[in-house]
Order: structure tokens, then C-alpha cells, then sequence
């Protein structure tokens, strides 16, 4: 390049021609070639480094320091490519991972190769899913979200157990789409903090199959939006839809369910794996279908043979089996009342009473439970010329378990069976009639066989009879 002219002076020389004299920086050379001051160009080679761009140069940005976007030969720093793949770091979708195709199915500028949600989450933000995405497993019967940091945004909680809690998808959500895979079980580290009908958010969990059902791990950041939501309606199913070969078990699992007209039909079923026996499990309807006190205990126990007009509950995978889990007493409504005894087997009463009890301990019917209203039990006679209820039976007042039976004796037998009737369910049991003109109690038993006692001392027998001893008792000699 040339160097800047200046003018130096003009020369009037006779022939009136003007000759422009031209300075290349004086005296001295001052293009830094050694070209000498007066000739009429001076070229110069670019000084890299000098932070002048110049011929020849890709850039200068004045230092010789390479790696810096300018090399010390003034090219430019090639584009860092850490993996390798041809696509440059500043603008890999995948900078870590090699993705020569870029591919990015949830455009959210997240390579497939390196983006371990398969929901969009611009910038690597938290996955956030809905419990049908976790709980719904693919064509291969795989769960896509297991292992990955999942959110989870305004889930309703249905019920709170010891170690955590579960939550469903209520039918007005966005995105509602049926009962099927709509609840999950979030495992809490400590005793959960949230109550039924809570709307929660979830901000950190991690999906995991544990134990035979798919729940939410290592959870964390749980916080409650609001409280007093309405629940979702309890999805009803058969008992058999939801057994352990039940049609509808696995999609149900920790969905608010109810079964109806159910009965009792085990009431100690086999303990499963790490689990241990409970007089508070039983089956129903031979089905398999196991209702459980893991979140509230039926008391007392219910006998076979009692039955219900419907159980609400959660429907749960735990220890090898599904099982039903009540919440409160309100989610368990009994049908009819059946007779839970009828005894003793053999009672007495002598000829001539009325309304009288039996002896020595009086005939009693009971139920299971009791009842909010008075229950009259119906009691047929099997001779009716020797003995007779009063009444035809006997009413259990309401909130009471059972009550005596009075009866009229005529005439004596040996054996008049009686039989107790409820709704279906019946018990039988006996009483002798006693006529005290003919007959007098016989000693059957004295226990112990031997005895021994220091002198003047005494020894205790128990002495047996066949018939109660009339009034002012039997002398046994």
C-alpha cells in the first residue's frame, strides 16, 4: 500500500510546469520495509498483532495470544467442537454428545441424544409430566419417564398414608382423559404434610417401578396450592375387575375406587411377601380382591358371610396383591346384619316359666357390629307344645350387639332346637326343658381325679351336673 502524500512544495520552473514533490513520511522510511523516503510508493507487509486489519489479515485484534477468536496469525479461532459431531459448540444442540443430525422431536432446543425428558423443557428446566405420562406404559410395556427428575404442577391428593400420599387427576383437570393411569403414590421421606384435597405442586420426583407398581421416588419440593378441593369421583369396579388377574387392576392401581354388594367370603387370606397377618384383611366374594387397614382398620373385624352395600377405598398394589384401602368409616357402608352367634349350644329352663331366661347362662343372640337401628331377630321353635319364644324373637336395641332370649316352657323335653333367622343367615341352638317333679340333677363329673392336702388341711373340687340345681341347690355328699 501506499503511503499517505503530503504536499512538500511546488516548483515554478520556466517551462511553467509544476512538479509535485510527494513524501513517504519524511526524511526516514516510515513504512517499515526500508523503502526510502522520496520514491514514489512504498509497500508494506501487515504487522499481525497491531490491532489495525490489514491486508491480508482475517482479523487483528492486538496481541499474539492464540485460542483467544483471533490466532496469532490474525485467522480466526476456529469454532470449538468438542464432540465432535460437525455441528460447532456454540450452536450443538448436544455439545456433550455426539449428534451429527441435530434431531430435536420436542423442539425445545434439546438434541434427543442429550435430553433425557421427552416432554419439551427448554434449557434443561425440570420435566415437567402429568401422572398419566409417568403412570402409562408404551407399546413394550416400558415406563419412558423412569429415572428421569420429573414436576409435577396443581395434582389432587385422595389420601395420606405413613410414608407418603397419593394424588389423581380430577375429571374437570386439562387434560383429564378417564380413570385409567390417572393416580399415582408419592414416597415421602418423612410423614407427609398434605391432607386429602389439597391441590400440590411436585418439583422434584423421580418415577420408579417399586414394589409392583409405578410411583414417585425421592421426592421433593412439595408445596400446597390450595386446600378443600372436591375429590374425584370413585371409579366403580367388580371385585374380580380388580384382583390380582383383574382386567382392570393394573390401570386402576392407586385410583379412588368403589366396589358394591360385596361379602365377605376369607376372612384370614394367605400373608403376602413381607407382609404379616392381619385380623383386619379379608377377601371378598371369592375373588381374590383384598380389603385392606393400611389407611383404616374395619373394627370390629368383619365375620364371613357380612356383606356391603359398597367399599370406597384406594385400590393398591402392595405385598404381592391388590387390595381395597379404606380411608374413614364413611367409605365403608354394610349391607343387611347377619347373626355373628346364637348360644350357648345348650341351655335349660324348667316347666312352668314365662318370659324367662335360660340357665346357667342365658340364651343370647348377637351381631357383628351394631346397628343404628332396633333389629328384631326372628326365633322358631322346633316343639312348639314344649317350649315357645316370647315374642317370636327378640330386638336388639339400636347401638347394642345382642340381647337375651326369654322363653315359655310347658312341658319338659329333652331337646327343643331353636332356630335364630336374620336376613338370610341363620343359627340353631338348644335348650332342655326340665320338669323338677321328675327329674333330679345327676353328678357327671369331679375334678380334679386326685387332690392331696396336709393334715387337717382341705383340698377344692369342681363337681358337675347334668341339669342346673333348682332353687336352694343340690347337696352333694
Amino acid at each position: 500500500m501506499c503511503c499517505t502524500p503530503r504536499w512538500r512544495e511546488l516548483l515554478w520552473i520556466p517551462t511553467l510546469t509544476i512538479v509535485l514533490l510527494i513524501s513517504c513520511g519524511g526524511t526516514s522510511a516510515s513504512c517499515g520495509d526500508g523503502t526510502a523516503a522520496g520514491q514514489r510508493q512504498c509497500e508494506t507487509t501487515p504487522a499481525c498483532g497491531n490491532a489495525i486489519l490489514e491486508q491480508g489479515e482475517a482479523c487483528d485484534d492486538g496481541n499474539q495470544t492464540p485460542g483467544d477468536g483471533c490466532e496469532n496469525d490474525c485467522t480466526i479461532t476456529p469454532p470449538s467442537d468438542a464432540d465432535g459431531d460437525g455441528a460447532p459448540d456454540t450452536a450443538d444442540n448436544c455439545p456433550a454428545v455426539s449428534n451429527p443430525d441435530q434431531a430435536d422431536a420436542d423442539h425445545d432446543g434439546i438434541g434427543d441424544a442429550c435430553d433425557g425428558c421427552p416432554k419439551a423443557n427448554p434449557g434443561h428446566g425440570a420435566c415437567v409430566v402429568s401422572i398419566y405420562d409417568v403412570k402409562t406404559p408404551d407399546a413394550n410395556g416400558q415406563y419412558v419417564f423412569d429415572g428421569i427428575s420429573v414436576a409435577l404442577t396443581s395434582q389432587l391428593v385422595t389420601a395420606v398414608a405413613a410414608d407418603g400420599f397419593f394424588m389423581q387427576v380430577q375429571e374437570q383437570d386439562p387434560g383429564y382423559a378417564g380413570p385409567d393411569d390417572s393416580a399415582i403414590f408419592v414416597e415421602t421421606a418423612d410423614a407427609a404434610t398434605v391432607t386429602a384435597g389439597d391441590r400440590v405442586d411436585v418439583a422434584s420426583a423421580t418415577p420408579a417401578y417399586v414394589g409392583g407398581r409405578e410411583v414417585l421416588t425421592n421426592s421433593s419440593g412439595i408445596s400446597t396450592t390450595s386446600a378443600g378441593n372436591a375429590l374425584p369421583a370413585a371409579t366403580v369396579a367388580t371385585p374380580a375387575e380388580l384382583a390380582d388377574a383383574g382386567t382392570r387392576a393394573l390401570p386402576l392401581e392407586s385410583v379412588l375406587v368403589t366396589v358394591e354388594n360385596a361379602t365377605v367370603t376369607d376372612t384370614q387370606p394367605p400373608s403376602g411377601s413381607g407382609d404379616s397377618s392381619s385380623p383386619y384383611e379379608f377377601v371378598v366374594d371369592d375373588s381374590g380382591l383384598r380389603i385392606d387397614d393400611g389407611l383404616y382398620a374395619i373394627s370390629p373385624p368383619p365375620q364371613a358371610g357380612e356383606s356391603f352395600t359398597s367399599v370406597t377405598g384406594i385400590h393398591e398394589f402392595a405385598y404381592d396383591h391388590y387390595r381395597l384401602q379404606p380411608r374413614a368409616a364413611a367409605d365403608v357402608v354394610f349391607g343387611p346384619p347377619i347373626l355373628s352367634a346364637f348360644g350357648p349350644a345348650l341351655s335349660f329352663v324348667d316347666v312352668g316359666q314365662n318370659g324367662a331366661p335360660t340357665t346357667p347362662q342365658p340364651l343370647t343372640v348377637t351381631l357383628p357390629r351394631a346397628q343404628a337401628t332396633d333389629t328384631f331377630v326372628e326365633i322358631f321353635t322346633g316343639d312348639p307344645n314344649a317350649l315357645l319364644v316370647a315374642g317370636g324373637g327378640v330386638t336388639i336395641p339400636a347401638g347394642d350387639t345382642s340381647a337375651t332370649v326369654l322363653v315359655n316352657a310347658f312341658q319338659q323335653s329333652a331337646d327343643v332346637p331353636l332356630t335364630a333367622s336374620l336376613d338370610g343367615s341363620s343359627l340353631v341352638a338348644d335348650v332342655r326343658v326340665i320338669d323338677r317333679a321328675t327329674e333330679v340333677p345327676r353328678l357327671i363329673g369331679l375334678s380334679p381325679a386326685t387332690a392331696s392336702a396336709p393334715p387337717g388341711g382341705a383340698a377344692d373340687f369342681t363337681v358337675t351336673l347334668d341339669i342346673p340345681a333348682p332353687a336352694g341347690g343340690t347337696q352333694i355328699s
